[in-house]
């Protein structure tokens, strides 16, 4: 199963946005690292596919994807999960292109993906990983 993790902080307007960019034929669960307290809003998103975990606190978003991907693990050890910015969203098939992915390559335990501008223009894309 594809895990999306993003952490909240006041942006429960954008991770709307996201959620609404998640292809409905694929099972994949978003879980929202809830790092403000204050947020109200945040909590209206929970459904099925949208898991809510309650930081308590401001971890920051490190800490924050620490706290998800420990929920993560303890739920799937087999999981991939996919780390998201609250003010990103997914282009159509990027779950099923990701999924494939993952099959095709189960050596792969880091993948980074381009990050496109409102505009189409990559704005980050093709990094290099330092093991």
């Amino acid at each position: 199963m594809i895990y999306i993790l993003t952490v909240n902080y006041n942006c429960a307007e954008l991770i709307q946005r996201l959620i609404a960019s998640l292809d409905d034929d694929l099972s994949a669960t978003l879980i929202i690292v809830n790092n403000s307290t204050e947020d109200k809003n945040i909590q209206s998103l929970a459904a099925q596919r949208v898991k809510i975990i309650e930081a308590g606190e401001n971890l920051g978003f490190g800490k924050g994807c620490n706290l998800g991907l420990d929920w993560i693990y303890q739920q799937d050890r087999e999981a991939i999960v996919w780390l998201v910015n609250p003010d990103a969203y997914l282009l159509p098939d990027s779950l099923e292109k990701a999924s494939k992915f993952f099959q095709q390559y189960p050596e792969v335990a880091i993948a980074g993906t381009e990050i496109y501008e409102p505009d189409g223009k990559i704005w980050f894309g093709w990094g290099k990983f330092n093991a």
